[in-house]
């Protein structure tokens, strides 16, 4: 089984807001080149890392993930604090 993270960073800022933001991630398999080598990679909204996601503190956010790999996947996310079993790392803590 083919497993991959990929790391998104949230971050907070200022007081409520009175709606809702939302985000939308796709994943995807995407060859991509770093330092002048192409591999295949999982990518969200076509980049490595994902996308930096910034709401306020106290926002109660709505995160859509649709995965298009051809496996399940997880997320792993950097500034938001779960509990483990939501948080891991995929078939070890965390179900894909």
């Amino acid at each position: 089984m083919r497993t991959a993270l990929c790391a998104l960073v949230l971050l907070w800022t200022g007081a409520a807001r009175a709606t809702a933001p939302e985000a939308t991630l796709v994943v995807r398999q995407e060859v991509v080149e770093i330092a002048g080598v192409s591999a295949p990679a999982m990518t969200f909204n076509g980049q490595i890392p994902g996308p930096t996601l910034r709401w306020r503190l106290g926002d109660l956010a709505r995160i859509r993930v649709h995965n298009e790999m051809d496996v399940a996947t997880s997320v792993h996310w950097h500034g938001l604090l779960l509990p483990n079993r939501e948080d891991g790392v995929p078939g070890l803590t965390t179900p894909p």
